[in-house]
C-alpha cells in the first residue's frame, strides 16, 4: 500500500493552539554529506611469450591484480551515491630475443621483430570501465647464428577511472567489510613475428599495472524524529481534566530535525488502550522533509467520568533514499493521559455538595419535599 506524501509540513515552533493556524514553509533542500575511503596502492603484472612456430599467442580476460576498499559505514547515514576513484598507469615492455644457432651465413647481419598488446578492464559492483589498448613493437639485430638480446621497448598509458556505481548496487558499498575492485586484461597478446636467425626466436610482452584506488561516498544523515520537539522514544501528553460534555482536544506535531538528513516515514501505527475514549487522528505519512512538522489532534470524548489513558506505537523509517541497507528505523510510543469529572453542584443553604447523576438528583428531590412537609405539620 502507498503512503501519502507528507503534506501540507509545518515549518518553526506551533503558535498557541488558539490561534488555530500555524505558519508553513517551503520544504528545506538536503545536500549530501561526502566521506572519501584511504586509497589502497598495487603495482601488479601479467606476462605473456610467443616463438617463432605459429601465430600470435593471447590470453584472454586475465587477472591482473585486484584491491579492497572500506565499505560505507551505516552509522554515518544513508548512502545516496558511490564514485570508484582509480588514478594508475600501465606500461607494456615488449622484448623480443634469439638463442645462438648453427647453420650457414653466420656472419650475415639479421634483425627479428615481435609485438604486444593488452586491453584493460576494471569492474566494480555496479561499475564496469573498458580502456583503450596499449600496443608495442620491439626488434632484435645481430648475426645469424649469434644470440639476439638488446633489451625491450615500452610503451606507457594513463588509466585513470571516476566510475559512478549504479543506484542499483549500492548495497554492495554498505558494511564493515570491503568492496572488490578488480582489473584484468581483456587479452594480452605477444606476437613472434620475425624468423631470422638460426636459434630461437622469442617474444615476451609484459603488462605492468600500478596506481591507488579508493571510493567516494556521499550520505545524508539519518532521519530524527521528534514528537511536540522531544526527541525521546517514549512522550506523553496530558489533556487535563474536563466536565462531561465539554470539548477537549490537544494539538501535537510531528517532526524531522533539520539538517542534511534523510526524510522521515511514519510506516505503521498500533494503538491500545481506551482509544474509543481518547484517540487521535495521526495517520501514515513519508518523505517528511528535514526541518519540517506535521500538526495532528488527540481527542476526548467526554461524555463520561471516568481517567483515561492510551497508547500509540509509532514505527517509523528513514525515507526510500539511498541503499536500503543503510536505512534505520526507529520506535517512538505516544501515550495519551486525560480526566473526565462531572460538575459539582452546591445546594444553596445546605454547605455540601453532590454529583449531579439522575438517581442522586432524585434522592435530592425527595428529600427537600419531606423537608417541607415536615415544616408545614409543625406549623
Amino acid at each position: 500500500m502507498t503512503k501519502p506524501s507528507a503534506a501540507p509540513r509545518l515549518a518553526g515552533v506551533l503558535k498557541t493552539a488558539a490561534l488555530g493556524a500555524c505558519a508553513m514553509a517551503l520544504p528545506l533542500s538536503a545536500h549530501a554529506l561526502v566521506v572519501t575511503t584511504a586509497d589502497v596502492s598495487f603495482n601488479d603484472s601479467a606476462t605473456v611469450s610467443d616463438g617463432k612456430a605459429g601465430g600470435a599467442t593471447t590470453q584472454n580476460n586475465v587477472a591482473v591484480g585486484s584491491s579492497s576498499i572500506a565499505q560505507f559505514d551505516v552509522s554515518l547515514g544513508v548512502l545516496t551515491g558511490a564514485t570508484i576513484n582509480m588514478n594508475s598507469s600501465r606500461t607494456l615492455s615488449v622484448a623480443t630475443t634469439a638463442t645462438a644457432g648453427g647453420g650457414n651465413g653466420a656472419n650475415n647481419s639479421v634483425h627479428t621483430q615481435g609485438s604486444g598488446s593488452i586491453g584493460a578492464v576494471v569492474t566494480a559492483p555496479g561499475v564496469t570501465r573498458t580502456f583503450s589498448t596499449l600496443s608495442a613493437a620491439d626488434t632484435c639485430s645481430g648475426l645469424r647464428k649469434g644470440a639476439c638480446s638488446d633489451g625491450a621497448t615500452t610503451a606507457s598509458m594513463a588509466t585513470n577511472l571516476t566510475g559512478v556505481v549504479n543506484a542499483s548496487d549500492l548495497n554492495a558499498y554498505v558494511g564493515a567489510g570491503s568492496v572488490l575492485v578488480s582489473r584484468s586484461a581483456s587479452s594480452l597478446t605477444a606476437h613472434q613475428t620475425g624468423s631470422a636467425f638460426t636459434g630461437a626466436e622469442t617474444t615476451t610482452a609484459t603488462a605492468s599495472w600500478s596506481g591507488t584506488v579508493g571510493a567516494t561516498y556521499s550520505y545524508l544523515l539519518h532521519a530524527a524524529p521528534l514528537i511536540n520537539g522531544s526527541s525521546s522514544s517514549i512522550v506523553t501528553l496530558d489533556l487535563g481534566t474536563f466536565l462531561t460534555g465539554t470539548p477537549a482536544s490537544l494539538l501535537f506535531t510531528v517532526s524531522n530535525l533539520s539538517g542534511d538528513r534523510a526524510g522521515l516515514d511514519l510506516d505503521a501505527i498500533n494503538a491500545s488502550g481506551d482509544t474509543g475514549v481518547l484517540f487521535t487522528d495521526l495517520s501514515t505519512f513519508s518523505e517528511l522533509n528535514p526541518g519540517d512538522s506535521l500538526l495532528f489532534s488527540a481527542m476526548l470524548d467526554t461524555a463520561l467520568p471516568g481517567t483515561y489513558a492510551s497508547h500509540y506505537q509509532l514505527a517509523m523509517s528513514d525515507a526510500d533514499v539511498g541503499a536500503a541497507s543503510s536505512r534505520s528505523s526507529y520506535t517512538m510510543d505516544l501515550y495519551l493521559t486525560a480526566n473526565v469529572q462531572a460538575p459539582l453542584v452546591q445546594l444553596q443553604g445546605f454547605g455540601f455538595n453532590v454529583v449531579p447523576e439522575p438517581a442522586s438528583l432524585a434522592l435530592v428531590g425527595v428529600g427537600i419535599a419531606g423537608l417541607g412537609w415536615n415544616r408545614r405539620r409543625r406549623s
